[in-house]
C-alpha cells in the first residue's frame, strides 16, 4: 500500500523521534548540582566533556534520521512545497499535526545537540524546558503515525487504538537502542555504565509491552469482526510453525483453504467489512506473507533484540560494579553512572 520512501520516512521518523525523546528525559532527570556547573563552563570541563560526549551524538543522529523522514516524506509527495502545503493547511487533521510536529521536533533536536556542543551557554532551567518540549514533540511525532492509520477504515486491520500504542512503543525502543549505539560508538558507554543498564532493561520493557500491543491489536481486530478465540489460536499455530527450520520459507504458509475458512467463519451476519478484518488477521499471522510478520516483526524486531538487551544490561551492570570500585579516582557518582563534582581526594591508606 505504501512505498519504500514512506516506509523509510516510518522508520527513520520514529527511530529519530524515539531518540530526541530519550535524550530530553535523560536530561530532564538529571541531578542539575552536577548539570549547572557544567553548564555555565560551557562543557569544557572533565564532567561536561563527558556529557557532551554522550548527549551531543545522540542528538545529532536523531536529528539526522528525522531530517532524511522528511526528506523521504517530501520524495514521496513528489514536490517539497506539498510539505509546507500541509504545514499550512487550515483544516486540521493529523497529516499536519504530524507534518509540525517533524519540523518542531528536528528544530528542537538540532538546537539541544549545538548546547550539548558547548555552542551554545543556556541556563538549567531554559535547559529543562527546552527538553520538556522536545520531549513532547518526540511524543507527537511517534504517536500521530499511528493515530493516522488507525483512522483509516479501508484497511480494517488498522483500525484499533491499540496501533498508536505500538507506534509509540516501537519509537520509544528504537530511540533507546540509537542512544546507546551511539554511546557505545563514541566511548560515552565508559563513563555511563549505570545509565546504559538502566536503559537496556528499560527497552526490555519496551519490548514486552509491544509484544502485549500488537497481540491486542490482532484479537481486539479479530474479536471485533466477529471471530472467536479457538479460531484465532488456530490461525496463529499454523503461522508461528513457518519459524521452524524446515519450513522457514515463505512458502511454509498454512493451506490457503483452511484460511478462507478461518476468515469466513462465521459466515452468518458478517459484513463485508468484517470479512476482510478477519481475511487480514489471517493473511498476516499464517499467510503467504506470514514469515515476514513472525521473522522480520516477532524474531528480529521482538526476540533478538530483547536477548541483546539482556547482554547489555549484564555486561553495563558489570562496567559499573567495575566503576563502582574505582569511583573515588575516576570522579563517577557510582549511584547514577553520571559524572559527579569532583572534589579533594580522600587520602589513600597505608
Amino acid at each position: 500500500m505504501f512505498g519504500d520512501l514512506v516506509v523509510g520516512y516510518l522508520f527513520l521518523g520514529g527511530t529519530g523521534a524515539g531518540g530526541c525523546l530519550v535524550c530530553a528525559l535523560m536530561g530532564l532527570l538529571a541531578d542539575t548540582s552536577v548539570l549547572a556547573p557544567a553548564l555555565a563552563a560551557r562543557l569544557r570541563t572533565g564532567e561536561g566533556r563527558r556529557w557532551s560526549r554522550l548527549f551531543a551524538p545522540a542528538l545529532t543522529v536523531s536529528a539526522a534520521c528525522l531530517a532524511v523522514g522528511i526528506a523521504c516524506l517530501a520524495a514521496d509527495l513528489g514536490r517539497p512545497d506539498r510539505l509546507l502545503l500541509l504545514m499550512v493547511s487550515p483544516t486540521p487533521s493529523y497529516i499536519s499535526l504530524g507534518a509540525w510536529a517533524l519540523v518542531v521536533c528536528l528544530g528542537l533536536a538540532a538546537l539541544l545537540a549545538a548546547i550539548w556542543r558547548g555552542a551554545l551557554a543556556v541556563r538549567p532551567g531554559a535547559l529543562a524546558t527546552l527538553e520538556a518540549l522536545t520531549a513532547l514533540a518526540a511524543l507527537t511525532t511517534a504517536a500521530y503515525t499511528g493515530l493516522l492509520l488507525a483512522s483509516m477504515p479501508a484497511v480494517p486491520l488498522w483500525c484499533t487504538p491499540w496501533l498508536p500504542a505500538l507506534f509509540t512503543l516501537s519509537a520509544a525502543s528504537c530511540g533507546i537502542a540509537l542512544v546507546m549505539a551511539t554511546a557505545h560508538l563514541t566511548g560515552a558507554s565508559a563513563d555511563f555504565g549505570v545509565v546504559l543498564a538502566r536503559l537496556a532493561l528499560a527497552d526490555g520493557a519496551l519490548i514486552a509491552l509491544e509484544a502485549v500491543a500488537v497481540a491486542a491489536a490482532i484479537v481486539a481486530v479479530w474479536l471485533a469482526a466477529g471471530g472467536s478465540l479457538p479460531d484465532l489460536a488456530a490461525a496463529i499455530s499454523a503461522g508461528a510453525a513457518a519459524l521452524a527450520p524446515a519450513v522457514a520459507t515463505p512458502a511454509s504458509a498454512a493451506d490457503p483453504s483452511s484460511l478462507d475458512a478461518l476468515a469466513a467463519a462465521p459466515a452468518a451476519a458478517a459484513t463485508l467489512t468484517d470479512a476482510a478484518a478477519r481475511a487480514s488477521v489471517a493473511a498476516l499471522v499464517a499467510g503467504p506473507g506470514a514469515w515476514l510478520f513472525w521473522g522480520g516483526f516477532v524474531l528480529a524486531g521482538l526476540v533478538i533484540p530483547l536477548g541483546l538487551d539482556l547482554v547489555l544490561y549484564a555486561d553495563a551492570g558489570s562496567r559499573a560494579r567495575r566503576a563502582a570500585l574505582h569511583a573515588r579516582d575516576t570522579g563517577l557518582d557510582p549511584a547514577l553512572g553520571l559524572p559527579a563534582i569532583r572534589g579533594p581526594r580522600p587520602p589513600r591508606a597505608g
